[in-house]
């Protein structure tokens, strides 16, 4: 699991949350779950919460292992922000995750079946 901060040329941005669905996908497998966000879910907002999410393609494994900005060409620049891991805690037909970032914070977090939006159970 990663967040990005993605930048774009015109002065905008938004976050793109990123969810392995493999232990450790190849740095060019196009198989890593992209949530993009006006808000980020790092650090946890308040109980019950909830973030708009769009779901965009799925984005290459190395996304994942940023350690440095990226230049994107004419896309801007993706900035790692945090990094971490989840499971899921299981949810019947949703899918709930439990996020644990690099710096030990965390949150539980419900979906809704078009991964459009995500709320913020516990952290």
């Amino acid at each position: 699991m990663a967040l990005l901060r993605h930048e774009l040329p015109d002065g905008s941005g938004h976050f793109d949350w990123l969810l392995a669905v493999s232990l450790r996908p190849g740095d060019e497998e196009r198989s890593v779950i992209c949530l993009r966000t006006l808000v980020p879910p790092w650090p946890a907002p308040a109980r019950e919460a909830s973030l708009s999410l769009e779901r965009v393609a799925d984005h290459r494994g190395l996304y994942l292992w940023l350690t440095a900005p990226r230049e994107l060409d004419e896309r801007g620049i993706a900035r790692p922000v945090m990094r971490g891991n989840w499971q899921s805690i299981g949810a019947e037909n949703r899918l709930m995750i439990q996020a644990r970032w690099s710096d030990g914070s965390g949150a539980v977090w419900l979906f809704n079946d078009a991964l459009t939006r995500a709320t913020c159970l516990d952290w």
